[in-house]
C-alpha cells in the first residue's frame, strides 16, 4: 500500500502540473487574443476624426488618442487626464473636472463646451459611460469634437449671408428710390415688385395691395398694346421692347416711355421674367420738336441763298442740298433725292468733267474722304474747274454731327479784284514817278499807299509804313523832319489837323533842313485823305526871285 501511495504521488504531481502548464497556456493565448482585440479597438478608434479619453475600470487605467494629444498639443507618450486639463482655459478645467467625476462616480453623462488657454481652440466634449450586457461598467468614455475645424465655414457662410442681405436691401434701395417707376414680373406676368415711383402713378400708396393685386400703370399706347401685352411681345420674342404713351401727372398730360425687358433669356419663353421701367420723356420731346422746327427754318433759310449748300450726316450720306447747289454742279434733282453719299458724288462730278483735273483721280478721291472724316474745324478751299470757273469752298463740321460745304461762285468777284489790283500796280508805278511825297489813308485813317519821293523826303522806316500805321503815328513820324522844338511841332501838328477837317487846304512847311515845303490836303470819295508834300531848296524866297529874273 505504501508502495503503490509513493508510485501515485509523483503522478498526481505531474499531472496537476501538466495541467498548470496546459492553463497557463491557454491563458496566455486568450491574453494575447485580448490584447490583439484590444490593439484594433485602439487602431479602430484612432480613425475616428474626433479624439477620445477614456478611464478604464479593470485594469484601471487612463488612455488618450493620439488625435486628442495632437489636437491639444500634448507631447507624453502616456498623457493622463491632468495632462488634458492643463490644456484647457481655467473655467473649462473646473466645468470638465467636475463633469468627468459625476460620469466616473454616478455615470452621468453630460454634453459641454470647452475651450483652450488661447481661447482659439473651441471643443464639444461628450462624456458617455461604456457598460457590458449585464450592466457593469467597463470605461467612461470622453468625446472631443473640434468645433473650429467647422468654425471659418459657418463664419464664412455667415458673412456671406450679410453681404448679400446688405446688398439685397442696397439694391431694393436704390430700386425704391429711382426718379421713375420701375417693376419685376414673375414668368406669369404678375408683379414681383415695383417702386415708389410706381405706387404715384397707380394713386395707391400700399405696395402689398398693389402687388396682391397686379395694379397696371393706366395707360393706352397708338398701338393699343398695355403693359402686359408689351411684357408678353418682349418674352416670346427675346428682344427689349417699347412705346409711348400720355399719361396725367399732377393734372397735366405727360409723354412717358415704356420699356420690357426679359429676363433669362435661356429659358423657354412661358418661363421668362422681365422688368420694365416708364421715363418721363415730354421734355426730350419738346426738344425734339423745338429742333425739327428749327432745322425746318434752317433749310428754309439755306434754300434761299444764291451759295450752294449741302449736308452730309456722320457716315457721309447727303442730307440736305439746296437749288443753288443744283445750279452750281448741274446734278439733277432727282438724283440727288435719293441722298447719295460723298463719295458717289465725287463720282458723279468727275463723269461731268467737273472737278479740277487730277492725274489720279482715286489718290485725289481717297484725299478727299479722308479729309471729310477728319474735319474738326472750318477750311476754306478754291477749286479751279475746267469749264474757267472758280469756286470757293468752304466745309465745317456740322453741330448736330456730319459735315456742311458751301460753295460759291467767285469767278467775278475775282477778276474783278485782278482787275483792281492790277489799276493799284499801275497807279502805285505812277505816284512812284511824282516828284511830290505821296500818302493815302482810308476811312479807317490807315495807310493804304505811298511813294518812294514820300520815303526820301522824311527818310521813312518802310517797314513802319508796310504795317498801314494810323494817320497819328504817321504824322508823330515827321516830327523829326519839320520841328526842332516840342512848341513849334505843336503849332505845326494843330494847323495840320485844322487843314483835315477842311475840304481842302494848304500848310506850308519848313523843314529842318531849312528847306521849305507845301502840304496839300485832298478829300477821298470813301472817306479817306490824300497828302502831298511839295518841297523846294529855296530857303528864304531868293530863289524863287532869281528864277522870275532869269525867265523876264
Amino acid at each position: 500500500m505504501k508502495n503503490y501511495v509513493a508510485w501515485l504521488v509523483p503522478i498526481l504531481t505531474m499531472s496537476i502540473f501538466l495541467a498548470l502548464v496546459v492553463v497557463m497556456a491557454r491563458l496566455r493565448k486568450k491574453k494575447r487574443f485580448f490584447q490583439k482585440q484590444k490593439e484594433n479597438i485602439d487602431e479602430i478608434l484612432a480613425t475616428s476624426p474626433n479624439g477620445y479619453f477614456y478611464f478604464l475600470r479593470r485594469p484601471k487605467q487612463e488612455v488618450c488618442s493620439r488625435r486628442l494629444s495632437v489636437l491639444l498639443g500634448i507631447y507624453e507618450s502616456h498623457a493622463h487626464f491632468d495632462d488634458v486639463l492643463k490644456k484647457l482655459s481655467v473655467t473649462s478645467q473646473k466645468e470638465l473636472k467636475k463633469a468627468a467625476d459625476a460620469l466616473c462616480e454616478k455615470g452621468l453623462p453630460f454634453l459641454l463646451e470647452v475651450s483652450d488657454i488661447t481661447e482659439s481652440l473651441r471643443l464639444t466634449v461628450v462624456g458617455q459611460r461604456a457598460a457590458q450586457v449585464d450592466g457593469s461598467a467597463v470605461a467612461d468614455v470622453l468625446w472631443f469634437q473640434n468645433l473650429s475645424d467647422g468654425l471659418p465655414d459657418v463664419e464664412k457662410i455667415q458673412r456671406q449671408l450679410g453681404a448679400l442681405t446688405a446688398r439685397d436691401e442696397l439694391f431694393m434701395n436704390a430700386l425704391d428710390n429711382l426718379p421713375f417707376a420701375f417693376w419685376l414680373r414673375n414668368f406669369d406676368l404678375t408683379l414681383a415688385f415695383c417702386n415708389r415711383a410706381y405706387l404715384r402713378q397707380v394713386g395707391v400708396a400700399d405696395r402689398r395691395e398693389v402687388l396682391e393685386k397686379n395694379m397696371e400703370i393706366p395707360y393706352e399706347a397708338k398701338d393699343k398694346m398695355g403693359g402686359k401685352i408689351l411684357a408678353i411681345c418682349a418674352k416670346s420674342s427675346g428682344e427689349i421692347k417699347k412705346e409711348r404713351a400720355v399719361l396725367n401727372t399732377d393734372g397735366h398730360p405727360r409723354l412717358f416711355e415704356f420699356t420690357e425687358v426679359p429676363l433669362g433669356l435661356d429659358r423657354p419663353s412661358d418661363e421668362r421674367y422681365s422688368l420694365g421701367f416708364a421715363l418721363d420723356v415730354q421734355r426730350e420731346e419738346n426738344i425734339r420738336q423745338a429742333l425739327d422746327t428749327y432745322l425746318m427754318g434752317q433749310h428754309q433759310v439755306l434754300s434761299g441763298l444764291s451759295a450752294g449748300v449741302i449736308l452730309f450726316d456722320a457716315n457721309g450720306y447727303l442730307q440736305f442740298y439746296n437749288k443753288a447747289f443744283c445750279t452750281i454742279w448741274h446734278l439733277e434733282d432727282e438724283w440727288l433725292f435719293t441722298k447719295p453719299s460723298y463719295a458717289g458724288i465725287l463720282d458723279r462730278l468727275r463723269e461731268k468733267r467737273l472737278l479740277p483735273e487730277e492725274a489720279n483721280f482715286l489718290q485725289y478721291k481717297h484725299n478727299k474722304l479722308e479729309e471729310f472724316s477728319t474735319l474738326t474745324q472750318m477750311d476754306e478751299q478754291f477749286l479751279y474747274l475746267p469749264d474757267g470757273r472758280i469756286l470757293r469752298k468752304v466745309m465745317t463740321p456740322y453741330p448736330l454731327g456730319g459735315v456742311i460745304m458751301i460753295f460759291e461762285d467767285v469767278t467775278d468777284r475775282v477778276s474783278l479784284e485782278r482787275s483792281f489790283n492790277e489799276q493799284i500796280e499801275i497807279q502805285k508805278a505812277l505816284i512812284n514817278h511824282m516828284p511830290e511825297g505821296i500818302i493815302v489813308f482810308n476811312g479807317l485813317g490807315r495807310l493804304k499807299l505811298y511813294n518812294s519821293a514820300y520815303v526820301k523826303m522824311f527818310l521813312a522806316d518802310e517797314n513802319f509804313l508796310a504795317g498801314e500805321p494810323l494817320l497819328m503815328d504817321v504824322l508823330e513820324s515827321q516830327r523829326d523832319a519839320l520841328a526842332q522844338s516840342e512848341d513849334v511841332w505843336h503849332l505845326l501838328k494843330q494847323k495840320i489837323l485844322l487843314a483835315f477837317e477842311q475840304e481842302t487846304d494848304q500848310v506850308k512847311l519848313t523843314f529842318t533842313d531849312k528847306r521849305r515845303g507845301m502840304l496839300t490836303v485832298g478829300h477821298l470819295p470813301d472817306g479817306g485823305l490824300l497828302l502831298t508834300y511839295k518841297k523846294t531848296r529855296d530857303t528864304d524866297g531868293g530863289h524863287l526871285t532869281n528864277r522870275r529874273k532869269k525867265v523876264k
